[in-house]
């Protein structure tokens, strides 16, 4: 699968190998440019607390397109319904944006919205991992398309035709 297909299309199937390769990459590639964006943050306590910046909260969301497109290609080869990722990005993108106008994370002491936030966050996260990153997905053809998995050769021969051979 070309990288602009993996990366930017919302169609088709994807195995559990691709997944956890497209989001280890994009997981590299965000915290490098979040450090070229405000590398202060990263060593400077005060400049951490003052929030995210702009550069880093439109990274976050620019980031998020491309996460959203890998999870739903492997949401749909787990023939889940497609909602399950963009609620997802859905939550991330409200938690960027409360956190960038310091409505959540404004104090040292975590706020009930903080815990809820945090904890809702998560509990998505690792649903996610859990699914996406160790469960098969749906052998055969599904509603998404042909399994990702499948080798493209003849249909593997049943048990009852297992131990005959041809004349």
């Amino acid at each position: 699968m070309h990288w602009k297909t993996l990366f930017f299309s919302f169609d088709g199937r994807i195995g559990r190998k691709q997944w956890w390769m497209a989001m280890l990459a994009l997981l590299l590639a965000s915290v490098t440019l979040s450090f070229l964006a405000n590398p202060h943050a990263w060593f400077f306590d005060d400049i951490a607390r003052a929030g995210p910046t702009l550069a880093e909260t439109l990274l976050s969301i620019a980031f998020l397109i491309p996460q959203t497109a890998v999870c739903v290609k492997r949401f749909n080869d787990r023939n889940w319904p497609q909602i399950l990722p963009y609620s997802y990005a859905f939550v991330f993108l409200v938690f960027a944006l409360l956190e960038h106008n310091r409505i959540i994370f404004v104090s040292h002491t975590p706020s009930q919205l903080d815990i809820a936030f945090v904890t809702s966050l998560a509990a998505i996260i690792a649903v996610i991992i859990i699914d996406n990153g160790f469960l098969r997905g749906t052998v055969g053809p599904n509603q998404y398309g042909p399994d990702p998995l499948a080798q493209g050769g003849p249909p593997p021969t049943s048990q009852a035709n297992a131990g005959s051979r041809p004349l």
